[in-house]
């Protein structure tokens, strides 16, 4: 998407992030839950960085728990081919993004 970006590790200090002045973050996904002690954590102040955060499964858990919600174990697990639909079309960082997208899942 031409859009310039970079990866950080999830200890990132708080700092470092907003000296790159960033115009949004993705948390992205791993082999983690946030039920889990030993779970990568950022520090959470960087949802008080005044831009858009978009948690990609593990990163999801992770707003979601951070944040006030509740994660807990689905009814079974899933693994393999699955359709993600995009619900709004008035998100500009995602308008040149088809609105259905296929994704490989692994969920518990």
């Amino acid at each position: 998407l031409s859009v310039y970006s970079e990866i950080l590790p999830f200890n990132a200090p708080l700092d470092a992030i907003r000296a790159k002045a960033p115009r949004g973050l993705i948390l992205s996904g791993g082999p983690s839950s946030v039920r889990e002690d030993a779970a990568p954590r950022p520090d959470p102040r960087i949802f008080e960085l005044g831009v858009p955060v978009l948690g990609i499964c593990y990163g999801m858990q992770l707003m979601t728990d951070t944040l006030g919600g509740a994660v807990g174990s689905g009814p079974h697990r899933e693994f393999g081919y699955a359709l993600l639909r995009r619900a709004h079309d008035e998100a500009r960082m995602l308008q040149h993004v088809p609105a259905d997208l296929e994704v490989w899942g692994s969920h518990g």
